[in-house]
């Protein structure tokens, strides 16, 4: 295992297996890991603590079909400044690409579903190298 900061990540996907599955790998690289299985349960978590990077689903149809949108702009409206990975199904270009530039501030990529736990787990790492450097 790699020793790291117990850094907070927050990872709101409504698909159950695949949260897990990353969530718990990324457990195993050391990080304290939230799952919120829909937008109101991110919301929430984003209301009691401060987190180190956001892991978001665009689209959550089973809840909300702008449910990473709805997360998003809660954010700008309580000016949370968490740095976040968008992750989808729909691909790079498109409505991912859109909100990424909506919210520029606060999205600082995008991964397409489907990726390897080592692609979420190197990112989180970038984007925290990058929120240290001072750089998001």
């Amino acid at each position: 295992m790699v020793e790291r900061t117990r850094e907070a990540v927050l990872y709101a996907d409504d698909d159950r297996g695949l949260r897990r599955a990353i969530a718990d790998d990324l457990r195993d690289e050391g990080y304290d890991v939230f799952e919120a299985k829909d937008p109101e349960q991110a919301k929430a978590a984003l209301s009691e603590q401060e987190f180190s990077v956001i892991l978001l689903d665009l689209v959550m149809p089973e809840h909300n079909v702008n449910g990473g949108e709805e997360v998003l702009k809660f954010m700008r409206d309580r000016q949370i400044e968490t740095p976040v990975l968008l992750l989808t199904a729909f691909g790079y270009n498109g409505p991912a690409e859109t909100v990424r530039q909506q919210y520029s501030d606060l999205v600082m990529g995008i991964l397409t579903k489907s990726f390897e736990s080592v692609e979420v787990s190197n990112a989180v790492s970038e984007l925290l190298s990058k929120k240290r450097a001072g750089t998001r």
